[in-house]
């Protein structure tokens, strides 16, 4: 499969630098991707909203799709959900970007992954959770953040990632959009879930929980757990890839 790979925020294309060489050598086609504003700590990010983060992936699957991965997966609508040679790989916030672009291209997607992510149900939505500072989300200090979501971070990782933390457009905080294509529920999709445990995930899904109700509405859908925080490809990046891996391989035929 040609894989485009998406970091969430804060984070720029070299968030995947562990993971991307082992799913590489599993014989897949990797992209990693920076997201507009995120590429460095210099880019403009003024006026840079949502809908330019999930531009950005559907722009990345056209190309890869008239490059050459589009040759099988321009036939998937005949020959059913998983066919198409294009997956999408999300982390975090971007868990919800690579949702809404496969929507928008569900015919050339083979297969979702969320990483400790998972895709909001359709509306508007606010991340007030980080403040917006002069028209940007700054990198938080350690204490923004949860307990689960920092397990295994050591000092020298945390130090790592706060050196090369990129500013958020502040406009990506809101975020309204809506669904087009219900081909999207067929699309196999993988939840690695480390911060909420599977467990946990499963049953907001049968609870019948508004956060949940597009992983409720999925055809294909797994969900594992990986022992770890929230940012496993520096804390677990061996770990990810082998699930990552195992996600993209065909489904067997039930």
């Amino acid at each position: 499969m040609h894989v485009i790979m998406v970091p969430g925020m804060w984070l720029d294309a070299s968030a995947w630098d562990a993971v991307a060489p082992i799913v590489r050598q599993a014989g897949h086609d990797v992209e990693t991707l920076s997201l507009p504003g995120q590429g460095s700590r210099t880019a403009d990010r003024t006026g840079i909203g949502f809908d330019d983060w999930v531009q950005a992936v559907v722009d990345r699957i056209d190309a890869a799709f008239e490059a050459g991965a589009g040759s099988e997966a321009g036939a998937a609508s005949e020959a059913g959900a998983g066919s198409a040679q294009i997956a999408l790989v999300g982390h975090s916030a971007a868990g919800t970007v690579v949702s809404v672009a496969a929507d928008r291209r569900a015919s050339r997607i083979g297969a979702v992954v969320h990483v400790d992510s998972a895709p909001f149900p359709e509306g508007d939505h606010t991340n007030d959770e980080f403040p917006v500072v002069d028209g940007e989300i700054p990198w938080p200090d350690r204490s923004g953040f949860g307990d689960a979501m920092l397990r295994d971070m050591t000092d020298e990782l945390w130090a790592t990632m706060s050196a090369r933390a990129v500013p958020v457009p502040g406009g990506t905080a809101v975020q309204s959009f809506r669904f087009t294509d219900p081909a999207r529920h067929a699309i196999p999709t993988t939840v690695i879930a480390s911060e909420m445990s599977p467990d946990e995930l499963s049953e907001g899904i049968r609870s019948g929980a508004g956060w949940a109700s597009e992983l409720a509405a999925t055809e294909d859908l797994r969900i594992v757990g990986l022992d770890t925080g929230h940012w496993a490809m520096f804390t677990r990046p061996e770990e990810l890839a082998a699930l990552i891996v195992d996600a993209l391989a065909p489904r067997p035929l039930v």
